[in-house]
């Protein structure tokens, strides 16, 4: 039963892309995600034509290594592009984060997707940018946003290639090189783009307006959620960030649409992919 309701799960946002829902064989698509689920690859895109064009994901996941602001190690996984794209799509249709709302709540959105992230066995990390900051966006009345920081996660995308590394044994004077993957930091900002981007694109977005400044830019440990926490090494999501989050994030989203009923729960237990 939990693998059906696993695989039922993973086919929902992928039903939206057939035009006609009907003109497809459901029950061997069914059978051919449930295979890939437990064979380590998961579904891009379903082809409404051909019961048997189903994209695979690698979705392996290695680990990768950027920099805190003192220049300690910040562990994260490294992915294939195509796996990152599939998990940006599914955190984008999170029904309690506010993506619609880029004025305020960064800290929330980017704690909520980490931790979405983290039930896929993804290890994230954050990246902060201060400095006079602004986008420009039809998600504002005003048609554009102003921040003194943002903050969003990052994932290292595998590019296929190999690198140079300069290393050596601790005590040891002698320096020595290997060869290790090649990756590229992407930053995950469903707010303000529509797929994962180079760090210097996520800057570049929100700096090119007249009188831009970037104070500083750093890494820090996915549990980290709010600037002033930059220097610290957290080992656990911050139990007393968490109830004012929540609620920050309901907040945001009562103002998304006084229209619509935007109430949704910061709980992302309550909506997952169990597998």
């Amino acid at each position: 039963m939990k693998r059906l309701l696993a695989t039922f799960l993973i086919l929902l946002p992928l039903i939206g892309q057939c035009e006609e829902f009907l003109g497809f064989n459901l029950a061997e698509q069914l059978r051919q995600l449930d295979r890939a689920v437990y064979e380590s690859t998961l579904p891009l895109k379903v082809d409404c034509n051909s019961s048997e064009a189903i994209a695979q994901v690698d979705r392996t996941v290695s680990n990768a290594f950027v920099k805190d602001i003192l220049g300690r190690d910040v562990e994260i996984s490294a992915v294939s592009k195509e796996y990152l794209d599939y998990l940006f799509t599914v955190i984008a249709k999170a029904p309690h984060i506010p993506f619609d709302y880029p004025q305020d709540g960064c800290f929330g959105r980017a704690h909520e997707m980490v931790k979405i992230l983290d039930k896929f066995n993804v290890n994230s990390g954050k990246v902060f940018l201060e400095g006079n900051l602004q986008v420009e966006t039809d998600k504002s009345p005003n048609g554009k946003v102003f921040w003194w920081y943002h903050v969003a996660p990052v994932v290292a995308v595998k590019t296929g290639r190999k690198k140079k590394v300069k290393y050596s044994t601790p005590g040891s004077r002698i320096v020595r090189t290997r060869m290790e993957d090649e990756y590229i930091p992407h930053v995950l900002d469903p707010s303000i783009f529509d797929k994962p981007v180079p760090l210097s694109e996520w800057i570049a977005i929100q700096t090119k307006h007249e009188g831009a400044r970037v104070d500083r830019s750093y890494y820090t440990r996915k549990y980290n959620a709010f600037p002033d926490e930059r220097k610290k090494r957290p080992t656990d999501y911050i139990k007393a960030n968490e109830e004012y989050i929540k609620n920050k994030l309901e907040e945001f989203s009562n103002q998304v649409d006084d229209g619509k009923d935007n109430s949704h729960e910061a709980n992302y237990n309550d909506w997952n992919f169990d597998f």
